[in-house]
């Protein structure tokens, strides 16, 4: 399901229970992906994206899109490719910052997570 899990649209080291420790690494959680919108109309998928995008402006947090290349068939997949168009508009109306995981892991050093 799309959506942020435990309810979080941060980076964040996952805990290991049984180390009891801290993993060095900084996760930063798939947000939506392509085929867990499959299930809804192309309408109710909108709708869903916009809560999302919604929700993690109003938290400053990172959303994070999976689109599979398989998606851009515009045979099978039209109105799935021109949603993922879609969205990437609205997240550039809204002035949100488009990167990379490299820079977003760096963004977040820089904010005080410190490295294990």
């Amino acid at each position: 399901m799309p959506g942020f899990r435990n309810g979080m649209c941060h980076p964040f080291k996952p805990y290991d229970r049984e180390e009891e420790k801290e993993v060095n690494i900084l996760e930063i959680p798939l947000t939506i992906m392509d085929g867990s919108l499959f299930k809804m109309s192309l309408e109710e998928a909108w709708e869903k994206i916009k809560r999302l995008v919604d929700e993690t402006e109003k938290n400053a947090g990172v959303i994070t899109i999976l689109w599979h290349n398989t998606t851009f068939d515009e045979i099978f997949w039209d109105e799935w490719s021109k949603l993922y168009s879609k969205t990437l508009q609205l997240l550039k109306e809204k002035r949100a910052w488009m990167t990379s995981a490299e820079e977003i892991y760096e963004h977040w050093l820089a904010l005080g997570i410190k490295q294990s």
